[in-house]
């Protein structure tokens, strides 16, 4: 959920007059904070805070392993701080774990300087949770995995083939085919914007990058 400075009304409104004073519109925002609700028979539970108020996020994704423990990750700026003191923006993947009303601590699971933003997760065939995102590297976005092993993730995994930026992955799984993982991204590599996809087995061996729109 997101606090705005000021009511967007407020922030929109037309005078007949010159208000003389606009000082009001630097009231800086009350940030953003990520909340998860469980639901069961069709009843949302009470909201749980995953991440602290005041916070800078871009994007979560949730899925559950095949232990029935939820996984949460979002993207979030930890540097972020309210204007006009906010310094450049840094952002990483976050994850935490919810299993019986119960939040694990949180765990950084990017592992780059640079901004690491959109994650999308996903649960395999053999119950292990997948999470992707987009990551700039050496200043090009790349797509990155990683594969849950235990309660650790396997490293980082680039997923993309591409020479120039890619953005908005998207993920799913199946059990066809013995069972398999998709990462699909969108990329500039030719001058205009193609879809492509990297398919992924049980094992977690990846399948070569191909183009499908």
């Amino acid at each position: 959920s997101f606090t705005p400075g000021i009511d967007r009304d407020e922030r929109s409104r037309t005078w007949a007059q010159d208000p003389g004073d606009l000082s009001f519109l630097a009231k800086p925002p009350g940030g953003d904070q990520l909340i998860v609700r469980v639901v069961r028979g069709g009843v949302p539970g009470d909201p749980i805070a995953v991440a602290e108020t005041g916070s800078d996020i871009y994007k979560s994704s949730v899925t559950v392993a095949g232990d029935g423990t939820a996984w949460i990750f979002w993207s979030q700026n930890k540097n972020y701080k309210p204007y006009p003191n906010n310094p450049t923006a840094n952002f990483d993947i976050w994850a935490r774990t919810l299993k019986d009303g119960k939040l694990g601590e949180p765990r950084r699971i990017s592992e780059s300087n640079e901004n690491d933003v959109w994650p999308v997760a996903a649960t395999d065939s053999t119950g292990k949770v997948w999470i992707a995102w987009q990551g700039a590297r050496k200043g090009i976005f790349k797509i990155i995995a990683r594969r849950q092993e235990g309660e650790a993730f396997s490293a980082e995994q680039v997923v993309s083939t591409q020479s120039r930026s890619c953005w908005a992955p998207a993920i799913c799984a199946t059990s066809a085919g013995g069972g398999k993982l998709a990462i699909a991204w969108d990329t500039y590599e030719k001058g205009d914007y193609d879809v492509w996809l990297r398919e992924f087995d049980k094992t977690g061996k990846p399948g070569e990058a191909r183009p499908v729109a």
